[in-house]
């Protein structure tokens, strides 16, 4: 390769014409001193006339050429520094406007917000409405937000649909909040395109300075924070920057970004908790929990990561993976045991979870009889045709429809006798407190009447104690699930009863302490 002095590069047109001028006043002066026919002061004239020509060009003309490109440059700096689509500031501008005002006496001390927003489901929107229409509409939206500051450089398109803004503060330390509020409504006004009226929704999320930093990095990550927990918390909203909430929301995205891959290397895990017959004593089966163990976070609780799932769309697939993966274990113990898997209800409006089912069990041979499947009452609220024919299907082949965590939701009683169920499940929150509230203890005791009267199970999870195992016992529930009688454990780990083909019950069961229960004698 060519050294980098060797390179060729253009001349300066201005540098050219520098050089033409100088030479051609060379010749001039050169011709007048070889002349001999002139006396020694006319040779001096052409050599007085070209200092000063050339004193006179470079104060004058090549001050007014650096002029000229001093303001070239400029322009050219200022189309830099301007969005193309919106002619907003871009990302550089803004922030280095932000900044050399942090750095200004003058506003020092003067408080003011920086908001970052966008438009909701953009792409879907740009893809319906067609590129074109779609940058009609954030043209128009960065005119609104024009509106709304006079100052350019400090209202900018950062990216994408990705705005910021700077809002300065009128009276009162409570405006801020008014004035976003403002701002918020005036943006989701519908907008028009071709007559056509469309409706969008913003979400955003803001700082103020002083109180929440003074550099402008960390201003905008915490807006940037705020904008995400906005997001998360259903759009169309605008937040304030909250230490608390907004450092839980950012590790709620890192997980979520994370999942994915846990989920094909395999970290996702089940663990299983023993079920009771309190009746009986003996072991009836187990409920299937999913535990993640990630390689540097450690165990990640299923109350964070399975609401994560739920927002992502990756529920779908560890859905799955937990109802094959139960099944496939159940099909391997010796013990004919029922197996409890969790469905979300997600699966019912996004896949054939029929034909799914019938063809896990078809993979594993597991028979339907040992397959008990747990619905949310969050499902009921969201009910449909399809959803109650869904279960009615799986209830056809022999499965048992469980209701989870009965008493904590939208409760009624309506749906216990409207849709297909076998089984109540009592949520923990009333079992926890058994012994010290009358009021749960009356609760529990109306749900087990009701079950009764429609033919339905009742099952107590979140036992802890002998003594509530005892009230439960003596309310006349029939199963029970918690701590005191088995943790959830890994059955490749710690194997038991479900492998053994003896009779013999778990040494849980013996907590239930049958022979010596005075009610089972009378």
């Amino acid at each position: 390769m060519q050294e980098p002095s060797t390179i060729y590069k253009p001349i300066d047109p201005d540098t050219g014409v520098k050089t033409k001028f100088i030479v051609f006043l060379a010749i001039i002066v050169l011709a007048l001193l070889v002349s001999n026919h002139q006396s020694i002061a006319v040779r001096q004239i052409p050599l007085i006339v070209l200092t000063g020509l050339i004193g006179y060009y470079y104060v004058f003309i090549d001050l007014a050429q650096k002029r000229r490109r001093e303001t070239m440059r400029r322009v050219i700096d200022e189309i830099k520094s301007r969005d193309s689509l919106t002619d907003l500031s871009n990302r550089q501008l803004f922030l280095s406007a932000v900044y050399q005002r942090l750095k200004s006496a003058e506003y020092q001390n003067t408080p003011f917000a920086l908001l970052l927003i966008d438009i909701d489901r953009f792409k879907e929107l740009d893809t319906i409405l067609g590129t074109e229409n779609g940058d009609l509409l954030l043209q128009e939206f960065a005119q609104r937000l024009s509106h709304f500051q006079q100052n350019k450089s400090m209202v900018a398109r950062l990216s994408g649909n990705e705005f910021a803004i700077v809002i300065d503060q009128l009276g009162t330390s409570t405006s801020f909040e008014q004035r976003i509020q403002i701002l918020h409504s005036y943006l989701k006004q519908p907008y028009r395109f071709h007559g056509r009226p469309i409706d969008i929704t913003v979400s955003g999320g803001y700082v103020q300075f002083p109180k929440h930093g003074y550099r402008v990095g960390a201003l905008l990550q915490k807006a940037k924070l705020a904008l995400l927990r906005a997001k998360q918390d259903g759009r169309n909203q605008i937040c304030c920057f909250e230490q608390r909430q907004d450092v839980r929301a950012h590790l709620d995205h890192e997980i979520s970004q994370e999942m994915g891959k846990s989920i094909a290397l395999g970290e996702f895990k089940l663990h299983f908790q023993p079920q009771f017959s309190i009746a009986t004593g003996k072991q009836t089966g187990f409920e299937a929990l999913m535990r993640w163990q990630h390689p540097t976070r450690g165990w990640i609780s299923p109350e964070t990561f399975i609401q994560i799932a739920e927002r992502n769309g990756l529920i779908m697939p560890l859905s799955e993976f937990a109802l094959r993966e139960s099944c496939k274990r159940a099909a391997q113990w010796s013990q004919p045991l029922r197996v409890a898997v969790n469905l979300s209800p997600i699966q019912f409006k996004k896949t054939d979870l029929v034909q799914m089912v019938v063809s896990i069990l078809k993979d594993t041979g597991l028979p339907p009889e040992r397959l008990e499947l747990e619905v949310t009452e969050s499902l009921f609220i969201q009910s449909n045709k399809r959803t109650i024919e869904t279960l009615k299907q799986l209830r056809e082949m022999g499965i048992t429809i469980a209701l989870d965590d009965f008493g904590t939701g939208y409760s009624s009683l309506s749906y216990l006798s409207s849709f297909p169920i076998d089984k109540i499940k009592i949520d923990r929150s009333f079992v926890r407190d058994l012994t010290t509230s009358n009021g749960n203890m009356a609760i529990i005791s109306a749900m087990i009447g009701i079950g009764r009267s429609l033919d339905i199970e009742i099952l107590a999870e979140g036992i802890e104690d002998k003594e509530t195992l005892d009230m439960l016992r003596i309310a006349g529930c029939q199963e029970a699930q918690g701590y005191y009688l088995g943790r959830p454990r890994d059955l490749d780990t710690e194997p038991g009863f479900e492998m053994t083909r003896s009779e013999t019950t778990p040494e849980s069961a013996q907590k239930l302490h049958l022979v010596r229960n005075p009610y089972l004698c009378a």
